[in-house]
């Protein structure tokens, strides 16, 4: 709830989760930072299924090859350090990811209604990110697996110039590696905004990454492995597939993601779409009077009525509720009142 502190007294405040002083202060509180925080918290719990349900897949595909023996494709540590690797970028995508700037927010303040209507967290959102990870994880591993087993998946295929082939240490990590750049390229679309924080945090998973796995091949890192990475990495890097694999199929996967996204924004767009690509051009002004709220003879605004007829009948409900609590029954309400909502 939001308190709102005044003469009467703090209780309010002393029981809510945020607190403001003014009751003019309550706008910007919910349509822009509430607007923000809702659709902050929705990507990050969406990509955060997405990715580890293509990590279970993938491990999935694995389980018919070796017949259900339950051998794992992935290192043990390699493995474990999965949502490690992949922490920064859901993080700072919680934190500082925006949509739309505050002006943008505030002047057209009905796209606030993405939240009341839950259009960025429900259960077709989930249903078509499951369906996104399964695919994505199909491409990924199978991808890498005909390219070490050839189209048949009977014989080898060699990687390397002299002949060799490789074990399943190189193409699980060949795998992972794939898999962790596909989610990179996944992060980065998802972000509208990009400031020091959230690119600090990219950089610092794309360069700790391979780090990791350099460092962790060798001796230095035998007792975690106990000597069966040891030079892993370096055989995997020196093989021209496994950079053609790194980098073709998390991009194949992208071009899908950003070509369904235009498709979605082009055809089956919204007003928030509009307004989104109005603020991104800096062309604020020039959207058309229907979006600004201009108020209507009937008492219903115009971009009210804009979204009414795209969303149907308006709820019985009311949307929000008022109560004011003060020391005093006569207590004010507003700059000099006290109350929660």
């Amino acid at each position: 709830g939001v308190g709102i502190s005044g003469k009467e007294g703090r209780q309010a405040v002393n029981n809510s989760d945020f607190a403001i002083a003014q009751f003019r202060f309550l706008k910007r509180l919910m349509v822009v930072h509430g607007r923000w925080n809702y659709r902050r918290i929705s990507a990050t719990v969406v990509y955060s299924f997405y990715k580890n349900i293509v990590l279970t897949i993938i491990l999935f595909y694995y389980q018919f090859m070796c017949f259900f023996s339950g051998a794992v494709l992935f290192e043990e540590w390699v493995y474990t350090a999965f949502n490690a690797i992949l922490f920064l970028g859901p993080l700072f995508l919680g934190m500082f990811d925006q949509d739309l700037s505050d002006e943008a927010a505030t002047k057209y303040s009905k796209v606030y209604s993405s939240g009341r209507l839950k259009k960025d967290l429900n259960v077709n959102v989930m249903a078509w990110s499951f369906i996104r990870a399964y695919l994505d994880a199909t491409l990924i591993y199978f991808f890498c697996h005909i390219a070490v087993n050839g189209q048949d998946w009977t014989g080898t295929t060699a990687w390397g110039s002299n002949g060799d082939t490789v074990d399943m240490l190189v193409f699980g990590t060949t795998v992972y590696t794939a898999m962790i750049v596909g989610m990179l390229m996944k992060m980065g679309i998802l972000h509208h905004t990009w400031n020091k924080y959230t690119i600090s945090g990219m950089v610092i998973t794309v360069v700790g990454f391979p780090l990791f796995l350099v460092v962790y091949q060798t001796s230095a890192g035998n007792i975690l492995h106990g000597g069966k990475y040891l030079n892993v990495t370096s055989q995997m890097i020196s093989a021209a597939p496994f950079w053609l694999l790194c980098f073709l199929t998390p991009a194949v996967n992208s071009l899908f993601d950003i070509l369904i996204e235009a498709i979605r924004s082009e055809f089956f767009g919204d007003h928030v779409d509009v307004v989104r690509q109005a603020d991104h051009e800096g062309n604020l002004d020039t959207l058309k009077p229907l979006l600004a709220g201009t108020p209507r003879p009937d008492g219903i605004d115009a971009s009210a009525a804009v979204e009414l007829s795209r969303m149907g009948s308006p709820s019985k409900r009311p949307v929000t509720s008022i109560r004011v609590a003060g020391d005093g029954a006569g207590g004010k309400v507003g700059g000099q009142g006290e109350g929660a909502l």
